[in-house]
Order: C-alpha cells, then structure tokens, then sequence
C-alpha cells in the first residue's frame, strides 16, 4: 500500500489560501496586508422628542490597512482582518429645546472607542485591495 503526501509547502500553501479574491482578482492569503475603505462611525447623537429618542449616527469612509489571520474572533474560529485601527467618537445626549428644567441640563457626552478588527465576508474581500 503507498501513502501518497504532498510536499510540505503545497500543504502549507493550501491551508494559507481563504478561498476569496480581493477587488483586483487577487487571491488572498492568511498572513497578506488588506487595505480597504471601511464605513467608520465618527458620531452618535440622540434627541428626544416627547417620550420618543431618535438615534442618528454620524459616518464617514476612512482606509485601514490590517492582516488576515485565521483563529478565535469575537467567540468563533473564523477568518479575520486584524487592524490597530479604531473608530473614535462622542456620543451626545440631547436634553430637547430647552423649555423645561430637565430640557435645559447639560448635555451628557461620551466618548467611545472601538477596534476596526472585524470578520472577512466575501462581501468585505471584494471591497479591499492585496499590498
């Protein structure tokens, strides 16, 4: 009976492969530099009107570069970009126009900062570009 094995390094090269193209067509790798435009939150506001709390959230693009590791992320084993980045804001709380003594309290603020690290989705594959 022969036991065929591959060479070490096609062993190698198929376990680094994702299965997933970046926006050029290129394949990525586990270890490979992404740079991607990512929707990052700048902002948070919240107004009330009567009972009611309206949330708007304030965003812009910023590009972030980060590396494809594969491990635990967020509770799961999974293909993740991994970035030092973070997304930094303040969230207002808006008290109303004034009218009455709760209405006129200062505005309570918080500031918020979060990791950009997040999970590679086909989706998000296809926006980033291979260094």
């Amino acid at each position: 009976m022969s036991h065929h094995t591959e060479p070490l390094d096609t062993q190698k090269d198929k376990i680094m492969k994702t299965g997933m193209l970046d926006k050029n067509g290129k394949e990525i790798k586990v270890g490979d530099t992404l740079t991607a435009e990512v929707d990052v939150k700048t902002g948070e506001r919240m107004r009330l009107r009567g009972r009611e709390k309206l949330y708007y959230s304030v965003r812009e693009k910023r590009k972030v570069s980060g590396v494809v590791k594969f491990g635990e992320f967020e509770g799961m084993i999974t293909l993740y970009f991994e970035t030092a980045e973070t997304e930094k804001y303040i969230t207002h709380f808006y008290s109303g126009t004034g009218r009455t003594r709760a209405e006129k309290r200062a505005n309570e603020c918080t500031e918020i900062e979060r990791n950009l690290s997040r999970v590679i989705t086909r989706e998000f594959a296809k926006e980033c570009e291979t260094a």
